[in-house]
């Protein structure tokens, strides 16, 4: 009787580790979560969104201006505030009104700072939300602006009537 309770408990932690690795195994062939992969691809900019950082240069011509314009106008998005961390700011397009007070959050553990023009300096501390008003003096068009020590633009405000 000794000798059949050893086999069947020898037997049933048997099962139980092939039924745990077989778990894992199962487990770790899943595809991933639907969740995470949407956080992912929200944090990875679109074609557009890249393209629209390569702003033309002063001397470029009227139409290469005006589809660089087209194609702020058709990524800018509407937000309750900037999200600038990692220096990847979402949305990268923000259209506001003018005199629109912007909120910037900052979730990094690390300090960061946006600037325009490289006179207005607006530091966010880590884990923060800083509120910036009366940026865009000049009124409504495209304003690019950089975070930290990017040596150009970053983001773009789209700022309306």
């Amino acid at each position: 009787m000794q000798l059949k309770t050893k086999y069947l408990n020898g037997l049933l932690i048997f099962l139980i580790v092939v039924a745990v690795v077989l778990g894992y195994a199962i487990y770790s062939q899943s595809p991933e979560k639907p969740e995470l992969k949407a956080e992912i691809s929200s944090l990875t900019p679109t074609p557009d969104e890249s393209e629209v950082l390569n702003v033309p240069d002063l001397n470029a011509s009227t139409e290469e201006k005006q589809r660089h314009f087209e194609l702020v106008v058709q990524v800018a998005k509407t937000a309750e505030f900037l999200d600038i961390s990692d220096c990847n700011p979402s949305p990268v397009v923000m259209k506001i009104k003018k005199g629109e007070t912007i909120a910037v959050r900052n979730n990094d553990s690390a300090d960061h700072s946006i600037v325009f023009n490289l006179e207005s300096i607006h530091p966010i501390p880590a884990g923060s939300t800083k509120n910036i008003t009366n940026v865009f003096d000049k009124g409504p068009g495209v304003y690019g602006y950089g975070c930290d020590a990017s040596t150009g633009a970053v983001g773009m405000f789209l700022v309306t009537e």
